[in-house]
C-alpha cells in the first residue's frame, strides 16, 4: 500500500476501472477465443449403442432350473418386476474372483443384475471381443467407454458402449450380447442371462463449445480485473492532489493537466508543450491558477525568489517554468528565469561565471530573451555546484536579483539525487515541489521532503504536473 494513511476510494476505483475498459474487453475476448477453441476442439460428437438383459439367478441349491425358467418368462413379460426377495450366489469353486468377492451375498435382483455388468466389462468378456474385433484397445481402455445400470432397481441389466465411431458401437455392443452370456452362465451362479432389447445405436449430443468460449471470457474479465486492482491498490505513484495533502502534508499550489495531445512521455522522458501567447486551454487555464495562488502567497509572505525543484529528474522541468514565467509576464510581473542547474554546460557567460567572478550579472542576463521574461543560464559545467552555492556569493546574487524582479524563478537538479537544491533550499525565500502525476513515487516525494526539512526549508507546497484522469 502507499501509506498506513491510505484510504480506498470506491468512486475512484470505478473510474480507474472505467478508463481501462478496453484491456477488460481485450482479456475478455481472449479468454472467449480460447474457450470457443478448446470448446471446438473437444466437441466431437461421440455414438452410444446400447441393449439390455434380463438376469435370473440361483437362490440356493434347492431351486430347480425349471422353477428358474418358469419365473424368467415372467421377467420377460414384465420386465419391471422384481426376481425374488432373497437370492444368493455361492460359487462351487474355492477361490473367487474380486467381482464374486464384491457380490458374495446378494440382497435383492438388482445386485444380481449389477454382478452380471461387472463381469461383462472384465477382461473375460472383453479380451474375447477386441480378438473378434480385431479392435486396436487393451481391456481397460474399452472398458472405459462401458457403462452397465440396473433399470428400475430390477434384474433388468442395461448396457451402454460410447466410441467416436457408430459402426465401432454397434459392433462391440452386439459382440458383448454375443459372448457375456454364455461366459456369465458358465462361471457363476447365475442360472440365465436373456437379451430382451437388441443393440440400438444413438448420438450423444455434443458438448456446445459456446459453454466453454462464456467461460473462458468470464475467466479473462475476470484475471484482468483482478490484475488491474492489484496494480491500483499497490500503485506506490502520486496520482491526484489530495494525496499531496493527506499523505505529504503539503499545499497543493496547482495542478497541470497534460497537454491538448495528451502526451506525458516521449519514450521514457516526460515532455510538456510550450504555452503559446494567448491560449486558451484548460492546460493555459492551469498555469493562470497557479500564477493566481503564487501571486497571492508572494504579497500575503512577500515572497520573490522560488526554487523549483523535482524529487527525481524531469526533463519536462524547463518547460514548465518557461510557461510559468510566461504565465507572470503576461500578468505585468517582472520576471527572471534562472537556470542553477549548474551540472550541464549551458550558454556563457551565466551562474557559474558570475559566482567564479568571471562576469557581471548585467552582461549575463538575456533580457527579454523568451516572450518578454529575462533569462540567466547555467553557464559553463560545474564539478562541484554544491559548495559553490554554499559560498556567500550566491546568498548575494539572490538577493540583488531580489530587488530588481517581482518573481525570480531558480531552477535547480533533483532532490533526492544531487545535493545542490538542498543548499540553495536555505538561500531562497521558499521551495516549490515539482511532483509529475503518475510518474513520481510516493516514498521518493517522502524523501524529498525529508531532505528539505531537514535543513529547515521553507516548502511553500507542490504543484501536481503531467496530471491525466485516465491514470487514476
Amino acid at each position: 500500500m502507499q501509506n498506513q494513511e491510505y484510504e480506498l476510494d470506491l468512486m475512484e476505483l470505478a473510474i480507474y476501472f472505467c478508463h481501462r475498459w478496453k484491456k477488460i474487453l481485450l482479456c475478455a475476448a481472449a479468454g472467449l477465443a480460447i474457450g470457443f477453441a478448446v470448446g471446438t476442439r473437444t466437441a466431437a460428437v461421440s455414438y452410444t449403442a446400447t441393449a439390455r438383459f434380463v438376469v435370473s439367478a440361483l437362490s440356493s441349491t434347492a431351486n430347480s432350473s425349471s422353477t428358474v425358467k418358469s419365473e424368467k418368462s415372467n421377467y420377460v413379460g414384465d420386465a419391471g418386476s422384481l426376481l425374488g426377495e432373497n437370492l444368493t450366489v455361492d460359487s462351487s469353486s474355492d477361490e473367487k474372483t474380486e467381482i464374486e468377492k464384491r457380490y458374495s451375498s446378494f440382497s435383492d435382483s438388482a445386485d444380481v443384475a449389477l454382478y452380471a455388468g461387472d463381469i461383462m466389462k472384465n477382461d473375460v468378456v472383453l479380451q474375447p471381443v477386441i480378438d473378434s474385433l480385431a479392435l486396436d484397445a487393451t481391456c481397460g481402455e474399452l472398458a472405459g467407454g462401458i457403462d452397465t445400470e440396473s433399470v428400475g432397481k430390477g434384474p433388468i441389466l442395461q448396457i451402454k458402449v460410447t466410441r467416436k465411431d457408430e459402426q465401432q458401437a454397434l459392433a462391440i455392443c452386439q459382440k458383448i450380447t454375443e459372448i457375456a452370456p454364455a461366459v456369465i452362465e458358465s462361471t457363476t451362479d447365475i442360472s440365465e442371462i436373456t437379451l430382451i432389447s437388441e443393440p440400438a445405436v444413438m448420438p450423444e449430443r455434443a458438448k456446445s463449445p459456446v459453454r466453454l468460449a462464456v467461460l473462458g471470457g468470464l475467466l479473462g474479465a475476470v484475471l484482468a480485473g483482478g490484475a488491474l486492482l492489484g496494480c491500483y491498490l499497490f500503485n506506490t505513484k502520486i496520482r491526484k492532489e489530495e494525496e499531496l495533502v493527506r499523505v505529504l502534508g503539503v499545499k497543493a499550489l496547482g495542478v497541470i493537466p497534460v497537454g491538448a495531445d495528451g502526451t506525458a512521455k516521449q519514450g521514457k522522458k516526460l515532455c510538456m508543450p510550450e504555452l503559446a501567447p494567448n491560449e486558451q486551454t484548460p492546460f493555459a487555464e492551469a498555469f493562470k491558477a497557479l500564477r493566481t495562488n503564487l501571486e497571492f502567497y508572494a504579497a500575503e509572505q512577500d515572497l520573490h525568489t522560488l526554487l523549483f525543484a523535482a524529487p527525481e529528474a524531469d526533463d519536462s522541468q524547463r518547460t514548465f517554468l518557461c510557461n510559468l514565467a510566461q504565465a507572470l509576464h503576461s500578468a505585468g510581473h517582472t520576471v527572471l528565469l534562472a537556470d542553477l542547474d549548474l551540472r550541464t554546460a549551458a550558454e556563457a557567460p551565466g551562474v557559474c561565471e558570475i559566482l567564479s567572478e568571471k562576469a557581471d550579472v548585467e552582461k549575463a542576463i538575456r533580457h527579454g530573451a523568451r516572450n518578454g521574461v529575462d533569462l540567466l543560464p547555467a553557464g559553463a559545467a560545474c564539478s562541484d555546484p554544491a559548495a559553490l552555492f554554499s559560498r556567500g556569493d550566491t546568498a548575494a546574487l539572490l538577493a540583488s536579483l531580489r530587488e530588481k524582479y517581482d518573481f525570480v524563478l531558480l531552477n535547480a537538479p533533483n532532490v533526492n539525487e544531487y545535493t545542490d537544491a538542498v543548499v540553495l533550499s536555505r538561500l531562497a525565500d521558499a521551495t516549490v515541489l515539482l511532483l509529475a502525476a503518475g510518474h513520481t513515487g510516493m516514498p521518493a516525494a517522502q524523501k524529498c521532503l525529508e531532505k528539505l526539512k531537514t535543513v529547515n526549508a521553507r516548502v511553500q507546497g507542490a504543484v501536481l504536473t503531467h496530471y491525466d484522469p485516465k491514470n487514476l
